[in-house]
């Protein structure tokens, strides 16, 4: 039987049952979940928050499946739908049959079968300088533990604000990290000098790759070498623990695609499909329109 990614999963799901309302499309042994949200009276299909893909998994994403798929989110009749796709999907022409738009995306992916020695000479010559200086300088490396969720979410908080943003969903990124840790499909590391903590890294998996999922940085006390350590420490472990890949889960924006790039993964496509009914069409214009006034 197929083991879909983690983010299909119940237990991940569950973490949004308060705020959405759920439906399975059910087709022989493959489930896929439709995230629903109503929004000023549009019927919307996304993915909730922090979510990076709900779509098939490629074992299954056969033409016969998205086929059925497609028509069957089409029949729902939703204003409005995004679903991305887990790497490796790539013929979604049934969604473009159906009326939807294909988007490419990009994340980088780590291959962690090769062994620990090779993993560190593929990373950039800048990174690996990056984390030497932190030993050097006696950085420590942390697990974190529920106690401790507190401190990231703290630093969590401290990134965005250095960017003049809020963290909306701040009180899920606590809950993630609390539910993980607690059933053991997650785990984060703060990197400290001293007592003060510098930056923490999050990690979730399934049964064979790793997702990098939240990150923070204290700007003020600043080191290089912080994130990169934490870093290094969760690829460590994804490969202790057995698994294939390690998702960076990617970024359009540049400062951080180009962070991600130096660790040594390979610019891997995936594929996402949206559709806007008429009546959304309308309320976007118009909404873009209020933001430029």
């Amino acid at each position: 039987m197929i083991s879909p990614h983690l983010f299909v999963q119940p237990k991940w799901l569950d973490l949004y049952k308060e705020a959405y309302f759920f439906s399975y499309l059910v087709k022989d042994e493959m489930v896929l979940p439709l995230v629903f949200k109503n929004r000023f009276g549009l019927r919307v299909i996304t993915h909730p928050p922090l979510t990076p893909y709900l779509g098939l998994p490629k074992e299954c994403a056969t033409r016969e499946a998205l086929d059925f798929y497609a028509k069957s989110i089409k029949d729902k009749r939703p204003d409005y739908v995004y679903i991305a796709f887990p790497p490796g999907v790539h013929d979604l022409l049934p969604f473009k049959f159906a009326g939807f738009t294909v988007e490419v995306r990009y994340t980088y992916i780590l291959d962690l079968e090769f062994d620990e020695e090779k993993l560190w000479r593929n990373m950039d010559k800048t990174r690996r300088n990056d984390i030497r200086k932190a030993y050097n300088d006696r950085l420590q490396v942390v697990s974190l533990d529920i106690q401790s969720v507190s401190i990231a979410a703290g630093l969590i908080r401290k990134t965005f604000a250095r960017q003049g943003r809020s963290v909306p969903w701040l009180g899920l990124a606590r809950r993630i990290m609390e539910k993980s840790l607690g059933e053991g499909w997650g785990r984060g590391w703060l990197v400290k000098q001293g007592d003060t903590p510098i930056s923490f890294t999050f990690i979730v998996w399934d049964e064979t790759t790793a997702y990098y999922l939240l990150g923070g940085y204290d700007q003020e006390k600043r080191h290089h070498g912080a994130g990169p350590l934490g870093m290094w420490e969760a690829i460590r472990f994804a490969k202790s623990i057995g698994l294939k890949r390690f998702d960076f889960e990617g970024s359009e924006i540049p400062s951080i695609e180009r962070y991600f790039r130096k660790f040594g993964g390979v610019l891997t496509p995936y594929y996402a499909v949206r559709y806007m009914s008429p009546r959304f069409q309308i309320f976007h214009a118009l909404y873009r329109m209020m933001k430029r006034i």
